[in-house]
């Protein structure tokens, strides 16, 4: 059972390249919203979904919209958000 713990603690190696990697979604995160390829609505989910923590189904309620838009716009939004991501590794 003390192996099985053991393995599941990851190495200080693993810990320290997941935060370089959150550093480089946060910096994407940041360039796509600064960039103005989103329209305000994709923006505006795409900030409240990643950076509030909301669901989508919590946002299609607050804007009476159906939930998939709100994939939609999310979908898209990572599709971009993964081209910065990419043009900075």
């Amino acid at each position: 059972m003390e192996e099985t713990e053991l393995l599941s603690v990851p190495s200080v190696e693993t810990e320290w390249i997941w935060q370089e990697e959150r550093k480089k979604v946060w910096k994407a995160a940041e360039q796509l919203l600064k960039s103005g390829s989103l329209t305000e609505v994709k923006q505006r989910r795409f900030q409240q979904h990643y950076f509030q923590g909301l669901s989508s189904g919590q946002i299609a309620r607050l804007e009476g919209v159906h939930q998939r838009a709100m994939w939609d716009s999310l979908m898209w939004a990572e599709k971009k958000l993964k081209k910065f991501f990419m043009k900075d590794s």
